[in-house]
């Protein structure tokens, strides 16, 4: 039987490439931005705290203002300036609108020791926002690289807060990701014709995947500030009841784990700043854990969201897909090490042309052992028993599921990969392997469904979950409440003295 390889266009411009464009175009000198912070993987350790429903009466909130809209200037996609508004009870700085108390403050350029705000006493610094931003931008890139519906909501969000990208913005994208695909217009064309791709093709997903991770940044600069006030209450109250010994105790046994090590390489954080985020935010964890049983969800209720809510449910003509991965990425991405870095690893000494060869026998190898594993699969192995044992996709190595990757609406995928496994009937397998950033797969097509509504019971579990998630940002928002009518939460003296001049001259006395 004769089996080969297709690249599909799209496939191989994933988001992790364009992540670490956004990285060379809009760091500053002096950023000591790594290719790490911009990879994928499954979620740290440092989920970021989000809390909806009720707003609270009072405390500290911040707005991003440079993500450019219809009315707005623009920015790059990360490192815009941030709008601070004075917590409740604060005085408005001068200059700024007094129903609104906002002052636009370019926070990255303030010095890390200057404190911004204090949550019952405890201060909360520019250095402590700048990490936190960076560890929650380290998150959202991850999920934009290896989950395309993030991108997709991500890209509808853009949409509705009119987030656009700058002509500059397309410009540098568009040029960084050329060069990194080709060092010479020669070289590129030969990219293309490679990965089967037009340049139009190419320069739309770099546009596409750009915006989204200007608009995620800018998500995140909205609330940051608010989250990192929630986050301090949350742990003074942990803290308050003795579980910070416990706290500690997590992380001594999580520093010792692979996860770790990936986190120092990612952040550039020391230990002393890894373990402070880490037990605060565990901290935090805890507090809202003795929340939990208070947001409480009936059958009824979950029902009537689905009733209110079924155009939401509605599917288009939609596969159900069964992988096989071979990984052999050109950059790292996640829990999954680079080919140059994993034979750098292996064989320390070698670089130059050695080195080249090194990872053109490691790439090769891959292809080969994607093209032996399609062979099996198309002479009627068991597809799920050759995932199981060979596939370096995480969901499969972590849970074992024989490849699954559930049902995915046809309009979610890349078409052309779309246009080649929707011509399967349940039970083939695609002829071709797939090449993408991550390395090759295998599909196989194990179920397929016309148009119409996910039914009640098979949604209901994700319902109930979002229900009950729901529910308990409703109860940690009114504990918020409550908790800062007897907490003092503030914007300190330094910095509403900076915000009064509207100067950046941030020197501590």
């Amino acid at each position: 039987m004769k089996t080969k390889q297709v690249v599909f266009s799209k496939e191989v411009i994933c988001a992790a490439s364009v992540a670490l464009i956004l990285t060379a175009c809009t760091a500053k000198p002096e950023d000591k931005t790594s290719s790490a912070g911009t990879s994928t993987a499954t979620s740290t350790a440092l989920p970021p705290i989000t809390v909806d429903g009720p707003k609270p009466a009072s405390g500290a909130t911040a707005t991003a203002t440079g993500a450019t809209t219809s009315n707005t200037s623009s920015s790059t996609p990360t490192g815009s300036p941030t709008t601070a508004t004075a917590p409740s009870g604060s005085p408005a700085p001068n200059g700024a609108d007094p129903l609104s108390g906002k002052v636009n403050i370019n926070l990255a350029d303030l010095n890390n020791d200057l404190p911004i705000c204090s949550v019952a006493g405890n201060e909360i610094k520019v250095g402590d926002y700048k990490r936190m931003l960076r560890l929650q931008q380290i998150q959202a890139n991850q999920n934009i690289v290896l989950n395309p519906s993030v991108r997709q909501q991500l890209l509808a969000e853009a949409k509705k807060r009119n987030v656009e990208l700058t002509g500059e913005e397309k410009a540098k994208l568009l040029e960084a990701a050329h060069q990194q695909k080709g060092q010479s217009p020669a070289e590129f064309k030969e990219f293309l014709k490679k990965t089967n791709a037009t340049e139009q093709q190419f320069d739309q997903d770099i546009l596409q995947t750009g915006l989204a991770f200007k608009t995620s940044n800018m998500m995140i600069e909205n609330a940051l500030l608010p989250e990192m006030v929630n986050r301090e209450l949350l742990a003074q109250a942990a803290e308050s009841s003795g579980k910070e010994k416990e706290a500690m105790n997590f992380y001594l046994t999580f520093k010792h784990s692979k996860q770790f090590s990936q986190l120092e390489q990612q952040t550039g954080l020391s230990q002393d700043q890894l373990r402070d985020e880490i037990v605060k935010e565990e901290l935090a964890k805890m507090q809202i854990k003795t929340l939990e049983p208070k947001a409480v969800v009936t059958d009824a209720e979950v029902k009537k969201t689905y009733d209110e809510h079924k155009e939401l449910f509605k599917h288009d003509e939609r596969i159900k897909l069964s992988t096989i991965l071979i990984a052999c990425p050109e950059h790292d991405i996640g829990p999954i090490q680079s080919v140059r870095n994993q034979v750098i690893k292996a064989n320390p000494k070698l670089e130059g042309k050695q080195l080249d060869d090194a990872v053109t026998q490691v790439m090769e190898a891959a292809k080969q052992k994607a093209l032996i594993l399609l062979g099996q699969a198309k002479g009627g192995s068991d597809f799920g028993k050759l995932a199981n044992e060979n596939s370096n996709e995480p969901l499969t190595v972590q849970k074992k599921n024989g490849g699954d990757m559930g049902f995915i609406d046809k309009r979610a995928m890349i078409p052309a990969l779309a246009d080649a496994v929707f011509k399967l009937k349940p039970g083939q397998v695609l002829d071709q392997i797939v090449k993408s950033e991550l390395g090759y797969n295998v599909y196989k097509c194990t179920g397929k469904e016309a148009p119409g509504y996910l039914k009640y019971q098979d949604v209901k579990p994700q319902l109930e979950a979002l229900a009950k998630q729901a529910k308990l940002q409703q109860v940690i928002a009114s504990w918020l409440n409550d908790r800062r009518k007897v907490v003092k939460v503030e914007f300190t003296p330094k910095f509403l003295a900076i915000a009064n001049g509207g100067k950046t001259d941030n020197k501590l006395q």
